[in-house]
């Protein structure tokens, strides 16, 4: 998402510090917006990395999506990933913690690995990524407290600005 930000600034002749300057202000700005032109089903996305620019280069990522189809029907969804050092088929097990003390457990939750192509110095060789579907429970959890932790199988992490992406979120329940 860092490389799209960095590309719509350069093609409408912005800086980059600006860029971010504003998501922070405004973070329903940086949601993103498509519509399937074959199902027209529509999908609303946050940003992967955030909207810090100190987030720009962290193999960290939450990441939001809401989905409409055509007949109305919403859903929410969820994508977690980290970085680690332990080449690993498909594993299962997603693990949340909020703010407010408060754990969302996904124990049967795939959990695949990839290689980093795009590591960056010091960053683990490997990703941990998660997609999977809110339920309603989930997403009322989500909206009160922030994710402030969660582990991907065997490897977790402190996630960075946990308020951004509880802002986000709300911003995403909110389109239409």
């Amino acid at each position: 998402m860092i490389v799209l930000i960095f590309s719509f600034a350069l093609l409408k002749g912005q800086d980059l510090n600006d860029l971010y300057s504003k998501y922070q202000k405004d973070p329903c700005l940086a949601i993103d917006t498509d519509i399937d032109k074959y199902t027209g089903e529509r999908t609303f996305r946050t940003p992967f990395s955030g909207i810090y620019q100190d987030d720009e280069h962290s193999q960290t990522e939450v990441n939001y999506d809401k989905t409409i189809s055509k007949g109305g029907v919403v859903r929410y969804y969820l994508t977690l990933q980290i970085g680690g050092n332990i080449p690993l088929a498909t594993e299962h097990g997603v693990y949340i913690i909020l703010k407010n003390g408060k754990k969302i457990s996904k124990p049967n939750v795939k959990v695949e690995t990839t290689v980093d192509e795009y590591r960056h110095d010091g960053g683990e060789p490997y990703l941990r990524r998660s997609f999977f579907a809110l339920t309603p429970a989930d997403l009322v959890l989500l909206r009160q407290s922030p994710i402030t932790d969660f582990k991907l199988y065997i490897d977790d992490t402190t996630v960075n600005h946990p308020e951004q992406y509880m802002q986000l979120l709300n911003c995403l329940t909110s389109r239409k």
